[in-house]
């Protein structure tokens, strides 16, 4: 490998490349440093073999971890508390064994060599060299800043030149990774940048919308929802996707099965940037995008698409925009949930409630169910939720907030709560069922090279591959209550001082040993008593 001749004895330089990478955990940062300037050299060799081997054995360095955590990461780590401390934890036992400082003095030299053998005739669509434009540009993060705008030309080259034979779809897989890595990278530190990205990407993406490019669609709906995401919270949505929001509410763009995840997320960033307008930017207001959550929800492989769109309407829309259509909504909820009674569309009924409540209050809620059928508000949650509570509240960290928040207003904010006394009786258990810490011990998100390792593994979907690096932020409709068991407990406490006496023996007849126990640790910790 340290021969100067890049280009001599290749099947013997690739054998050794190989054997290097194989044994790669091994080897100590030190060695690794050492070699990966060789490595980089061998990305100019005249043999496809050596450049591949080089290109693969760089992005396997780029994502081996040091698992060893000094005592005062662990320390630090363990006092951060909860489950945030125990993904801290997790993080400083697993850190990159070649970091951002270790890979600055090469970076030059590897984005030369790496695009020199992308844009090689003999094989243009090297997979492995995108998979490690991809790494290295993640490795980097805000680094990459000052040459951001040269890189992502390169990689629009690129994409120009597969867009008429997309035929590999790894390397095309990795080709978009690597833009929205890019993007991330300079923008989540200077929401600024996403302007001249959208300079940059919106001509060649509508290019692929216009041509028709159905391999290439949702991948492009993937990076311009993490684009409008990343923009600056006062900037709204912009004249560019102002003018493409019309074309992405007709029919035949959502009838194809590939498009669906893309363009929920694309209209989640635009409820999440610019709400208001996204109502005024059509002439019929929401009532487009509602028709589409009503296809979505009718069929079972679209409905979680269907729940992530009316999470992002709940969370940032207003009660007086979305208020008028909570009816037909609930409607809509109702017809699927008696055909379809599994835990997983139980789950997204009841926290869509909640989210509900959260938005035009409890009561609303309430009155809406009322007129739709007398006392349905507690039927749902003995017929619904009750039955399922533990598994109901196995969901992930922002469901069972909302569980809390939500169902905290349901218990205590309605004439169902004040008037039923086993009304109170099935739903608090519930409550706590989605407060419990088991329940939550799933909060510390892994780690997003982990993330992306698993994302990058599993073979690629022939509709839709999601870009692991192109996430847009989870949709808080309670984003201003910091901890769901706190405001549970919380509200009732308020809800005992308004009634002295009237709820603790309710509470005594239906909670647990184990609820009464995690009940009296929750107003221990909030300085609630409960009378």
């Amino acid at each position: 490998v340290g021969d100067p001749d890049v280009s001599a004895r290749p099947v013997v330089r690739a054998d050794a490349i190989k054997f290097v990478c194989i044994f790669r955990a091994q080897l100590p940062a030190d060695t690794m440093l050492e070699l990966l300037p060789l490595l980089v050299k061998h990305l100019r060799s005249r043999h496809v073999v050596v450049q591949t081997y080089a290109a693969y054995c760089i992005e396997r360095f780029l994502v081996v971890k040091q698992r060893t955590a000094n005592a005062a990461e662990a320390a630090a780590a363990l006092a951060a508390g909860g489950v945030h401390g125990a993904a801290a934890v997790a993080a400083a036992s697993a850190r990159p064994r070649l970091t951002r400082e270790h890979l600055s003095p090469h970076l030059e030299a590897l984005f030369t060599g790496l695009f020199a053998v992308l844009e090689n005739d003999q094989l243009p669509e090297n997979e492995y060299v995108a998979k490690a434009l991809m790494r290295a540009l993640y490795v980097t993060g805000d680094g990459v800043a000052p040459v951001a705008e040269a890189v992502t030309g390169r990689l629009v080259g690129a994409l120009a030149r597969v867009c008429n034979n997309p035929a590999n779809a790894s390397f095309n897989h990795y080709l978009f990774e690597a833009l929205s890595v890019l993007v991330r990278g300079v923008c989540e530190t200077n929401a600024a940048g996403t302007e001249r990205f959208e300079e940059l990407l919106f001509p060649p993406f509508q290019q692929v919308l216009a041509l028709d490019v159905v391999e290439f669609i949702p991948y492009v709906f993937q990076v311009l929802a993490q684009l409008l995401a990343l923009r600056p919270a006062a900037a709204g949505i912009g004249p560019a996707y102002a003018q493409l929001y019309p074309l992405l509410l007709q029919v035949p763009l959502w009838e194809r099965r590939g498009n669906v995840p893309a363009l929920t997320e694309l209209l989640r960033s635009y409820a999440r940037r610019g709400f208001g307008e996204m109502a005024a930017a059509h002439q019929a207001g929401l009532t487009p995008v509602l028709g589409i959550f009503q296809k979505l929800l009718a069929s079972r492989p679209t409905e979680r698409s269907a729940f992530r769109l009316l999470g992002a309407l709940l969370a940032h829309g207003s009660a007086a925009v979305v208020g008028p259509f909570i009816s037909t909504l609930l409607q809509l909820l109702l017809v699927r949930v008696q055909e379809n009674k599994t835990p997983y569309f139980a789950r997204h009924f009841v926290v869509a409630l909640c989210q509900i409540a959260g938005l035009v209050g409890a009561d609303a809620l309430e009155a809406q169910l009322e007129a739709l059928q007398p006392g349905l508000l507690p039927t749902l949650v003995r017929s619904v939720w009750a039955p399922q509570a533990d598994v109901l509240a196995q969901g992930e960290p922002l469901q069972a907030k909302a569980l809390t928040v939500g169902g905290a207003l349901l218990l205590t904010k309605t004439r169902a709560s004040a008037q039923d006394p086993e009304f109170f009786k099935a739903l608090l258990p519930c409550l706590l069922a989605a407060a419990a810490p088991e329940t939550t011990a799933t909060l510390g998100v892994a780690d997003d090279e982990e993330e992306a390792e698993e994302e990058q593994t599993r073979s690629f979907d022939s509709t839709f591959s999601r870009l692991a690096y192109a996430r847009v932020p989870e949709d808080d409709v309670f984003a201003a209550v910091d901890s769901g068991p706190a405001a549970l407990v919380q509200a009732l406490g308020a809800m005992c001082q308004a009634a002295p006496g009237r709820y603790t023996p309710l509470m005594q007849q239906v909670l647990s040993p184990q609820q009464t126990q995690l009940l009296q640790g929750l107003a221990q910790s909030q300085n609630v008593a409960l009378v």
